[in-house]
């Protein structure tokens, strides 16, 4: 790995090559809207894939710094003032020094993702760790959600072709008062979907047995399980909803195959389930936002492990609009507590039903990143897209689901104090190994 003193000489020619009123830029205002998610940050990891050496990124980021000073990448968060403040150049190489973390040679995509869950960002707004086969970013979660940080990892995945990076990272926009733009693309013509959409949206989480007493919790770094399912698997999830499921999501599969598999571990789900929904699908044609338009819903379906009911929910809430309904009142709140955060949940009820958080990302193309062939490393089988998010709250459990050429990645995260992680593992190795055993138990 490259110490600090690498990137003396390539610091002080960008501070040199930078103006002197452009070195004495001021804070930038953390949007009210994006506040709330002060608390949280999510690490994300990538393998095998071809990676650029420290230095690289370093010579990236640095250029960042000189034509793009405000951008987040190269700002240090101040949560209490909740500003970004840009790195001054006295500073630069320190900051450097801080946001690209020495990884071990021939660390894969899980080793990198536990070793950043394992750092505090401690006012850093992301760290970097890149091995000779994968990379891993931990990201403050408000600086934005998955649209806006993963083309953020990616690009700087590329710090090699710096032009092609920059774009990657620079080229992202905000539209003028996106959520405004989007309640009325969504509500203006028919005012009495937004009220359908507010009843829909309730209740807003599971409800609390008066005989739970909340008790303090000391919980350390989540735990972090992952898993692939193989191409072939997903193959025949696919066939399976042709002839048992055809109107729901492969979202739905996954996420119902995987409800399954909680419970037959052991694990009590409870009625419902949160789900992440980008509500840039309400924006009019043109609008664009960077930071973070993601919200969860809390879905009751007639049966949370049923593809089709859980399906038909997940189809109907976003066709109402009810993320969107949950974005305005998040973005209110954040204006009436005058823009001060949430603080992180630290009570929860040993033994009662965790709160499941379930967020399907999609697809990430080969277009992206630079995937490497397995067999071409040693002793790495298959590749992985991990991603260790924040649980919200001592006893939630947060799983993901990302497609890659490799397969379809689960990954889960949840604190051993208050959820038995091996059952976890197990409920994981069953939805990757056998997700049409799980379902056809339900047909």
């Amino acid at each position: 790995m490259n110490s600090s003193a690498d990137a003396l000489s390539p610091v002080a020619t960008a501070v040199a090559a930078r103006p002197a009123q452009e070195q004495r830029l001021t804070a930038v205002r953390i949007p009210l809207r994006d506040r709330a998610w002060m608390p949280f940050h999510t690490v994300r990891a990538i393998g095998p894939v071809r990676t650029p050496s420290t230095a690289r990124v370093r010579e990236l980021l640095i250029k960042l710094w000189q034509t793009a000073p405000r951008h987040p990448l190269v700002c240090r968060m101040d949560e209490r003032t909740a500003v970004r403040r840009p790195v001054p150049a006295d500073q630069l190489d320190g900051y450097l020094g801080a946001v690209i973390v020495p990884a071990p040679a021939g660390a894969d995509a899980v080793e990198l993702a536990r070793l950043l869950q394992a750092r505090p960002l401690d006012g850093l707004p992301f760290m970097i760790a890149i091995s000779d086969r994968a990379a891993a970013m931990r990201s403050a979660h408000v600086i934005g959600d998955t649209a806006t940080a993963n083309p953020w990892f990616f690009g700087l995945l590329r710090a090699g072709d710096p032009d092609r990076a920059l774009d990657l990272i620079t080229s992202g926009r905000t539209t003028r008062f996106p959520l405004a733009a989007a309640l009325i693309n969504q509500f203006g013509r028919n005012p009495r979907r937004a009220i359908r959409a507010f009843r829909r949206a309730l209740p807003l989480g599971p409800a609390t047995g008066a005989a739970e007493t909340p008790v303090a919790a000391t919980v350390g770094t989540p735990e972090l399980i992952t898993r692939t399912a193989t191409p072939d698997v997903e193959a025949a999830l696919r066939t399976w909803r042709a002839d048992h499921a055809p109107k729901a999501s492969v979202a739905a599969l996954w996420m119902a195959a995987s409800v399954r598999a909680l419970r037959l571990h052991g694990i009590d789900t409870g009625d419902g389930v949160f789900t992440m929904m980008n509500c840039r699908r309400y924006l009019p044609e043109g609008a664009a936002v960077q930071g973070n338009f993601a919200v969860g819903p809390y879905l009751l379906p007639d049966d949370l492990a049923d593809p089709n009911a859980l399906g038909a929910e997940l189809a109907g809430a976003a066709a109402d609009g009810v993320p969107l309904v949950l974005l305005t009142a998040i973005a209110a709140r954040s204006v009436l507590r005058r823009g001060r955060p949430a603080q992180m949940p630290t009570m929860a009820s040993p033994g009662s039903a965790p709160k499941i958080n379930l967020s399907y990302f999609g697809g990430i193309s080969a277009d992206d990143v630079d995937f490497v062939e397995p067999g071409d490393l040693d002793g790495q089988r298959h590749g992985q897209y991990v991603v260790a998010a924040e649980p919200a709250g001592p006893n939630a459990v947060t799983y993901v689901f990302a497609r890659s050429p490799y397969g379809m990645h689960l990954s889960a995260t949840a604190h051993r104090e208050y959820t038995d992680v091996v059952a976890l593992d197990g409920a994981l190795q069953s939805v990757a190994t056998d997700p049409v055993g799980l379902l056809d138990g339900m047909v």
